[in-house]
């Protein structure tokens, strides 16, 4: 038992000490001369302690710093939270270590950073690509004083590859997330290439209602709104559009969505969140029809359901220690009607494909609207994309624009919603949306 635990169990009626230590290396390339790198280790420690119905909180960096004790203590003391009820459950059985990314070394991430600049200059010597690479080594510990003492060891990589404009801004993004390691391939460098060619004819002017395809990088901004309605903190301040439609149909049959703690290699899998609860596989939408909230302790037990291994660190903007755990995603996976990508592209005669978004955080999340720049998007007519798209946002609602899915791809893609990935989604087309010239 650590001196930080030992001292806070008998100073507190009630306490939980989470761990997080982790190993983080990075670098980028600008073709193959490399642009910086960096590498860093850090073990932090959040306390959340509990006397006379009350909790304070305080963390520190190091294992020595016993002051943080004294710290919850008058953090309790200047602010009242209502406590909650520390888990004692098993752990998950769960796959997201790899020991190709643990065991990775400064001088690996830079030969595979050269491999793929290489595999460009073979096929298109004239386009330099921007490569980043990051490889992240974490283990997560929970201990409290109701008997739950565990942990476990988790690998993050990020592989991020771009083209430039003629400008110098970026044309062409192509990112995998995985807690295994995720080679590019020279399938993936010549699909880049083919895009960046074709985003060299400037399309402007295109707006009206269009069936739209979001890449799965961009259904990260629109998913963020279906987790905001599910959230359970939303459910109980009563404004969220389906507070009361649990076992109705919402979306889509098309459609169904699940977040997934255990998903083998996700960024987000967990044998625990944040809080202790066990990693799950939870079915929010079963073919568009609501099926559950996603729940931490406090608000499951509000709500006399079970928590769901939806309670972390993180918000928005950051995944700091002094966050309070509260309801995130885990691995969220978008399933449904599929259909090959090249099949899915030739369903439309004249549409866009938005491969990425800006203003994610922008609009009435909770109520479900969207407004979204298309930093990256692409004219579809007779089923072939014909030039990248300029001036263009869509915008809407998700709750009347998921009821029009048609059908999507096969591929898996990163989620990406701000700073996070938020799981995994193929491309979804959609049979119309309103697309707004700026």
């Amino acid at each position: 038992m650590g001196k930080i635990f030992e001292l806070a169990s008998k100073n507190f009626q009630e306490a939980e000490l989470y761990i997080k230590s982790e190993k983080k290396l990075s670098i980028r390339l600008s073709g193959d001369q490399p642009k910086g790198g960096d590498g860093s280790r850090i073990t932090e420690y959040a306390l959340r302690a509990v006397k006379n119905n009350n909790m304070g909180t305080a963390v520190t960096t190091s294992e020595e710093d016993i002051s943080i004790v004294e710290r919850a203590e008058i953090s309790l003391a200047n602010q009242t939270t209502v406590p909650v009820k520390f888990s004692n459950s098993t752990p998950a059985s769960v796959c997201c270590e790899d020991s190709t990314v643990s065991n990775m070394k400064s001088e690996e991430l830079l030969e595979e950073g050269l491999r793929i600049s290489k595999l460009f200059a073979e096929v298109a010597p004239n386009i330099k690509p921007e490569i980043s690479l990051t490889a992240v080594t974490k283990n997560i510990a929970i201990q409290n004083t109701a008997g739950f003492n565990a942990n476990y060891n988790k690998t993050l990589y990020n592989v991020g590859v771009s083209t430039k404009s003629p400008k110098g801004f970026n044309e062409v993004y192509h990112v995998k997330n995985s807690s295994s390691f995720q080679p590019i391939t020279g399938e993936d460098v010549e699909k880049l290439i083919s895009m960046h060619k074709i985003a060299q004819n400037r399309v402007k002017g295109i707006g009206g209602k269009l069936p739209v395809i979001f890449s799965g990088k961009a259904m990260g901004s629109l998913i963020l709104r279906v987790l905001a309605g599910v959230n359970s903190d939303i459910i109980l301040k009563g404004i969220s559009p389906v507070k009361d439609k649990m076992g109705e149909q919402v979306f889509s049959q098309n459609i169904t969505i699940r977040d997934d703690g255990t998903f083998k290699g996700g960024l987000g899998t967990c044998a625990f969140d944040d809080e202790g609860t066990p990693g799950q596989n939870t079915l929010v939408y079963e073919n568009g029809v609501l099926r559950s909230y996603l729940a931490d302790i406090s608000s499951a037990t509000k709500l006399g359901i079970n928590p769901t291994g939806n309670s972390f660190k993180r918000t928005m903007f950051s995944e700091d220690i002094e966050d309070h755990p509260s309801v995130e995603a885990s691995n969220i996976i978008v399933e449904g009607l599929t259909v090959a990508d090249d099949e899915l592209f030739k369903e439309v005669k004249r549409g866009i494909f938005v491969e990425s978004v800006m203003g994610a955080h922008t609009g009435n999340i909770n109520a479900g609207d969207y407004s979204l720049n298309v930093s990256s998007g692409y004219l579809i007519e007779d089923g072939k994309l014909v030039g990248k798209v300029q001036d263009t946002m869509v915008a809407g609602n998700i709750y009347e624009d998921f009821k029009n899915v048609v059908s999507m791809g096969t591929e898996l893609q990163p989620l990406m919603a701000i700073f996070f990935s938020l799981g995994y989604s193929p491309n979804v087309l959609f049979k119309d949306i309103s697309v707004v010239v700026e």
